[in-house]
């Protein structure tokens, strides 16, 4: 390289670590939220946000991008070391001995029998399992419908396309957890709240994108 490229390239340089530092605050507010989760999390996390943002750096940052679409790619790399941590990555509490194996391939009848079953025992610990585990699906997959647009252009029947193979792989791969002495729910009812989750995400970028254009 001739030395006006190199100068040339230190504008750049700044711009991107500067936004690195921005994330770095976002990441950190994550890692502080999967601290109080369960602590072993932060570590996969801080992992796969580093190997992530070097790979984005030496491969991708020699696109030029808008700053839009650079904070959009650098949230949505976020988002998926966030995902892949609190659905693959081993935790602790989930480890064989601690858990029951649970498997539900009858979509919404099992889980509506549930419900209804902590319910009527009035067991207080149950009901809030449930919930989060319902509203955790839902939210987990709102970023995923909500980036994709953006980034890709991506329209419904991609989107919806994109959320259920996802979903299913994250379902098969926490199934592989098993071998390794892990233990985690494998439940076709997460899939269709994950997908939902992605709609609603779906929803929203087509509402700001609509919006942009006026």
């Amino acid at each position: 390289c001739s030395g006006s490229e190199g100068t040339a390239s230190l504008p750049s340089l700044f711009y991107f670590y500067c936004n690195y530092i921005f994330f770095a605050g976002t990441v950190s507010v994550i890692s502080l939220v999967l601290h109080f989760m369960y602590k072993e999390l932060v570590l996969y996390f801080s992992i796969l946000v580093t190997i992530s943002f070097t790979v984005f750096r030496l491969f991708f940052f020699k696109n030029k991008f808008s700053t839009k679409e650079l904070y959009l790619r650098l949230a949505f790399i976020v988002y998926l070391c966030a995902l892949i941590t609190l659905t693959i990555t081993p935790a602790e509490r989930f480890r064989l001995d601690n858990t029951i194996s649970h498997f539900n391939f009858v979509p919404v009848i099992n889980s509506v029998r549930r419900f209804v079953s902590v319910v009527d025992l009035q067991y207080y610990f149950g009901i809030k399992n449930f919930l989060q585990n319902f509203f955790g699906n839902i939210l987990l997959f709102v970023p995923l419908g909500f980036f994709l647009p953006f980034l890709y252009n991506a329209g419904f029947r991609k989107v919806l396309i994109i959320a259920a193979l996802t979903s299913c792989t994250i379902e098969f791969l926490q199934y592989l957890n098993r071998f390794i002495g892990y233990n985690r729910h494998i439940d076709i009812d997460d899939v269709l709240l994950n997908i939902t989750g992605a709609i609603l995400g779906y929803a929203a970028a087509a509402f700001f994108m609509r919006e942009q254009k006026k």
